[in-house]
């Protein structure tokens, strides 16, 4: 662009431009380099080989993302992983310990996460590489059904490139969800804090600006309300959170567990239950061997199979059948390598999750307020005038 401007008038007299083709710009850069720019470079160059190949924390294990089968880290981002889960739980405790902002819990993208993270020494350059993208963190509020329809998001189109994104969560979040229920109705439970999530009820999640604003199709934290940007970098919250926590274990009690039941589960009645999701995908990641399934008085023990399952996060099945004693209450599910998970039988005999109840209570909420407000328009406000 060439642009004249007259000073006297102090007005624009004439404006030329033209394309210039990149390949003509590469042509014109092929030669001789700008002595000045080129010093300009080095300097920056080596100030980041400097920075980056600083000690920020020197950890005892290591952290993986999710393996799809005969395929290593990285490949299956349907699945949950050591390494998702730890930076959702380091941007969780990030917030927490760096602002005054109080989220319930915390999140990171599968895709998100570029690079594993082996123990020893972790270098500046290491941390950065495991998530290289700057984002900003913060908070946005969602209700607890917005909660139940993030974690639905996780799947998406079934013939795209990546049928499932796998959200990772802070430690103290759990759900249960039924691969073989129709999409948009698979998760049946969800905790946080050891307490089944209240749909009508607000959570605040910690996350980067990228998923909080929708990111790879989870709309429903678009959604939220009351949006806050903490003012810190992604990286940063990891490399604080590495350094404070060098023993940092990968987390065994995973965070889903698959469960779809068959019969109907009262005393009384055998039921089969097929679960999945009980181990992790990647080479070196903690596998459970066995699952007990107890109820009541009973248990009955199952091996597990750790054979990998491609896109999602169905890897660590087992089918366990049993029959409910008169005096269970509910169904408790155990592997050797410390994931739990406790099904109510009052819910399975119902045939509803605890969404469910909460949304029919509600609904019920609803109807008698609107009678009532029906009423008091049409008769009660003049019969309430009498006594006034």
């Amino acid at each position: 662009m060439s642009i004249t401007y007259d000073k006297a008038a102090k007005k624009v007299t004439r404006v030329e431009g033209h394309n210039v083709p990149a390949k003509e710009i590469a042509a014109e850069c092929a030669g001789t380099p700008d002595a000045e720019v080129a010093g300009i470079v080095a300097a920056a160059v080596d100030s980041s080989v400097e920075e980056g190949n600083k000690v920020v924390a020197t950890i005892d294990n290591s952290f993986y993302r999710g393996s799809d089968k005969d395929a290593g880290p990285g490949t299956n981002r349907g699945t949950e992983s050591t390494l998702n889960n730890l930076l959702a739980e380091a941007g969780f405790w990030g917030i927490r310990e760096t602002t005054k902002l109080g989220p319930d819990f915390g999140i990171m993208n599968a895709g998100g996460v570029r690079e594993d993270l082996e123990k020893g020494e972790v270098t500046f350059s290491d941390a950065y590489l495991v998530q290289p993208f700057n984002n900003a963190y913060g908070v946005v509020d969602i209700k607890g059904e917005q909660v139940r329809e993030l974690l639905e998001q996780q799947w998406k189109d079934p013939n795209s490139e990546h049928p499932r994104l796998a959200l990772g969560l802070s430690n103290n979040v759990q759900y249960s969800y039924d691969p073989t229920a129709e999409q948009g109705k698979r998760i049946t439970a969800i905790y946080i804090d050891g307490k089944p999530v209240d749909p009508a009820a607000t959570y605040r999640v910690a996350g980067s600006s990228f998923l909080l604003s929708g990111g790879d199709g989870f709309s429903a934290l678009k959604s939220g309300s009351n949006f806050t940007d903490a003012g810190v970098i992604d990286v940063d919250l990891f490399t604080r959170y590495l350094a404070e926590h060098t023993g940092v274990e990968p987390r065994t009690n995973q965070a889903s567990v698959g469960i779809s039941i068959k019969g109907e589960a009262r005393p009384g009645n055998e039921v089969e239950l097929d679960l999945s999701s009980l181990s992790y995908t990647s080479a070196g990641e903690p596998q459970a061997k066995d699952v007990t399934v107890t109820a009541g008085g009973e248990s009955v023990t199952a091996e597990v199979d750790n054979t990998v399952v491609t896109d999602f996060d169905e890897t660590g099945s087992a089918t366990v059948s049993l029959r409910i004693p008169s005096d269970a209450t509910e169904l408790k599910i155990e592997t050797d390598n410390g994931t739990t998970f406790t099904v109510p039988l009052d819910e399975q005999v119902s045939g509803s999750s605890s969404f469910g109840k909460f949304a029919g209570i509600a609904a019920v909420l609803a109807v008698l307020g609107g009678a009532f407000a029906f009423w008091y328009a049409n008769v009660g406000s003049q019969l309430l005038a009498q006594f006034l």
